[in-house]
């Protein structure tokens, strides 16, 4: 009784600690003053990053931007400040504050680019504008899918489906620690190699993914698939030898339910805070630039029935990483380079499969969200079965 009252102390403790980390993220990825995160993905966070609010004091934009608007500004725009055309809304710099005008004429020197640039309601009184002193372009904050977002209602529903994705984790856990038992360092030691090797894919994803993503599903596929299977697989294979070449059935099953299970924890997390924040707040959907609004409008103002698919995502997730963990203790408890080889290619499709449904466009988000979870399931199913055959065969 006492252990089990210290493993729950611990595990809370952890839980807490998560929460802060998860807030922590949430916060840094945001553009200055917004409060509510883009996606989970990286791409997202630095998209969001991107986008500037601006509010609009008199009338010199009108009628394109009216006064007291909060107009939205993209300054991530080093590839395109050459190429700006005519029309186009623009953000600088003039005497210590910042300006707004439309480019009227492209002039291209010696010197380099220039814009004539003037304010809308005053159209001759042109000023001069280098091509690296725009500091963003202009975003237009309406949705041609949700004309008013003042009409946008979050569903507070998924608030629990927050709570209910963190729970798979913790029953997981303690699931297997009534049934077998197992030592508390195994846990850390997953946490650890999880958080290596989610900063690898941090660096990758900020680094490497947006050069790969142009080459098509097939560079995708076995991007996004060889990326995790190695990385997952390899990490925790290098630590298990060093650390757990002995360890015993229960002790493994525990490292492969934390290592899979943590990414449970960090997902729920995830939709509970921005379910909450909607909830609380619902016009911070505003923030967000226009392809993200859609999907939040969706996600977080959408179906009840959206609380389901992300608890099956990761119910999947954690019979198949359950299984590929085995196939990694196995490899290095009897020294077989096979066993590593099928976890490694067990994972690697699934991820570079899930990487191709991440790129489909879809219509109806809560038809595609149970379609996907099939093949995924299926894939687990096999996992489940393969975990069974790793428990009869793993040495004692």
């Amino acid at each position: 009784m006492i252990r089990l009252y210290r493993l729950i102390i611990r595990l809370m403790r952890g839980f807490f600690y998560s929460i802060f980390l998860s807030i922590f993220l949430f916060l840094v990825s945001l553009p200055h003053s917004s409060f509510i995160q883009a996606s989970a993905d990286f791409s997202a966070f630095k998209e969001l990053r991107c986008i500037v609010p601006v509010a609009v004091k008199g009338k010199s934009m009108e009628p394109l931007i009216e006064d007291g608007e909060r107009a939205l500004f993209n300054q991530c725009i080093d590839k395109d400040r050459n190429n700006l055309s005519e029309g186009t809304i623009v953000l600088f710099q003039s005497q210590g504050a910042r300006r707004m005008a439309v480019i009227r004429e492209k002039l291209e020197t010696p010197e380099g680019v220039h814009y004539k640039v003037s304010p809308e309601q005053r159209k001759s009184e042109t000023l001069n504008l280098k091509a690296d002193e725009v500091l963003g372009i202009y975003q237009s904050e309406k949705n041609p899918e949700f004309e008013d977002l003042e009409d946008f209602k979050p569903n507070p529903a998924m608030i629990i489906g927050g709570i209910l994705t963190v729970s798979v984790f913790f029953i997981a856990l303690f699931y297997w620690r009534k049934k077998a038992g197992f030592e508390m360092k195994y846990v850390w030691a997953a946490i650890l190699v999880w958080i290596l090797m989610f900063t690898v894919k941090f660096v990758m994803d900020l680094r490497v993914t947006q050069m790969v993503l142009p080459y098509g599903v097939v560079v995708s596929f076995l991007y996004f698939g060889l990326r995790t299977g190695i990385l997952e697989n390899g990490l925790s294979w290098l630590y298990i030898r060093e650390k757990f070449k002995d360890a015993s059935l229960k002790n493994a099953v525990a490292f492969a339910i934390t290592f899979n299970g943590v990414e449970a924890l960090v997902i729920g997390l995830w939709i509970f805070v921005i379910a909450l924040a909607l909830t609380l707040k619902p016009d911070l959907i505003s923030a967000l630039p226009l392809d993200l609004q859609t999907d939040f409008i969706q996600g977080f103002g959408g179906s009840s029935l959206l609380i389901f698919p992300p608890i099956i995502e990761r119910i999947s997730a954690l019979l198949i990483g359950v299984f590929t963990g085995l196939l990694v203790f196995m490899s290095v408890r009897t020294g077989s380079f096979k066993y590593f080889l099928i976890a490694l290619v067990y994972k690697s499709i699934i991820d570079g499969a899930a990487s191709l449904f991440n790129q489909i466009h879809y219509t109806n988000l809560l038809a595609f969200s149970y379609l996907v979870q099939i093949p995924i399931a299926l894939w687990a199913l096999m996992g489940l079965l393969g975990s069974f055959w790793v428990y009869r065969i793993y040495p004692k």
